[in-house]
Formats: C-alpha cells, sequence, structure tokens
C-alpha cells in the first residue's frame, strides 16, 4: 500500500461504520473504489462520505435524487399554494358548498313537483272537460302544455312559491282560460258551467 493510505476496513473504522456500509458507499459511489494495492487517501475518503451525509440530512440525496426530491418540493408548494388559494376564495365567498346547493335545489324541486302535482294538470284537465267536453285529446294536450310551460316561466323568472297546501277548486282558473279558448270563446266571456 502506498504511504498515507489505509485499507477500507481502517478507513470504515475511521467513519465509524462496518465494513458492509463502506461497500455500499463504494458501491453508490460516493467514495472511488481503490485497487487494494493502492489503499484509501483518508482524507478523501472522510469529506466524501461526510458531504453525501450531509447532502442526505438536507434532504438532496444523492445527484439522481436531487431532481425527483426538488420536483416532489416543487409540486408540494404548488399543491399548498393552490389550497391557500381555495381557502381564500371560500373565505371571500367565491365557492358554495355542495350542501347548500343541494339544500336549494331540494326546495326547487320540490315546491315545482308540487305545483305540477296539485295545481298544473289536474286542474288544466278537469276544468277543460267540464267546459269544453268536445275537446279532443290534442286540444286538452295543448292546454296542459301551455300551463306546464307557464309555470316553469314562473320558476325561471324567480316568482315560484312553495305552496303550503292544495289548490283549491276555484284556483283552476288556467285551466277555465284554456277551456274557453277551445270552446271559442273569447277572453271576456265567463264559462257558465257547461
Amino acid at each position: 500500500m502506498k504511504p498515507g493510505r489505509v485499507s477500507a476496513a481502517v478507513a470504515a473504522d475511521m467513519l465509524g461504520i462496518s465494513t458492509v456500509a463502506f461497500g455500499n458507499l463504494l458501491n453508490a459511489q460516493v467514495i472511488e473504489r481503490q485497487p487494494r494495492s493502492a489503499g484509501y487517501d483518508l482524507r478523501t475518503v472522510v469529506r466524501a462520505a461526510c458531504e453525501h451525509w450531509r447532502r442526505q440530512a438536507a434532504g438532496r440525496g444523492a445527484p439522481g435524487e436531487e431532481r425527483v426530491l426538488s420536483s416532489a418540493r416543487a409540486r408540494q408548494a404548488v399543491a399548498a399554494a393552490e389550497q391557500l388559494e381555495l381557502r381564500t376564495a371560500i373565505a371571500r365567498g367565491e365557492y358554495v358548498s355542495l350542501a347548500a346547493i343541494g339544500k336549494a335545489l331540494d326546495g326547487l324541486i320540490i315546491t315545482m313537483r308540487q305545483q305540477f302535482l296539485w295545481a298544473i294538470p289536474p286542474a288544466v284537465v278537469a276544468v277543460v272537460k267540464d267546459h269544453a267536453p268536445g275537446a279532443d285529446s290534442g286540444a286538452i294536450f295543448e292546454a296542459v302544455d301551455d300551463v306546464v310551460r307557464d309555470a316553469l316561466t314562473q320558476f325561471a323568472d324567480g316568482a315560484g312559491q312553495i305552496a303550503d297546501t292544495k289548490p283549491e277548486a276555484g284556483e283552476a282558473d288556467v285551466g277555465l282560460k284554456h277551456a274557453r279558448r277551445l270552446r271559442g270563446a273569447g277572453p271576456d266571456h265567463v264559462g257558465d258551467g257547461e
């Protein structure tokens, strides 16, 4: 062995690691492998091992690992920034919770269902049949279609309200209007219950 150089076992002992751990440093190319006859320069070995351990402690690892780690840190920073932006937008009221949207839609859907089931088709069909007994199914369909479209327009305008009770018999004015039209009566004509 050259003067000033030591064997792998002595270098491992000076670093306070086993010969297997020293072999791992050689395999990872942290320390440049030397032939047995040449030995290792202790100063070079200590510096290379210490640099490797500092890099690992700082979370950087080997040069190849550095790119992976820095991209992971970048992704983490982007995710944290996006999360902060979302929290800020929620605090400003730019987002609405899914539960609030569901609650609002539930009310609207219940209102529409009540209007359609309680008031519109049965009232229209009953009034049209009572006041225009000769009307064919196409005319009745047209009258019901008009009433449903009117109701949808009412909801689109925001005028729809939740009905607390079923409509009374006298609230079928919409159906009466369509029955008069089917009989050919003018808008001022009041049906006599024929």
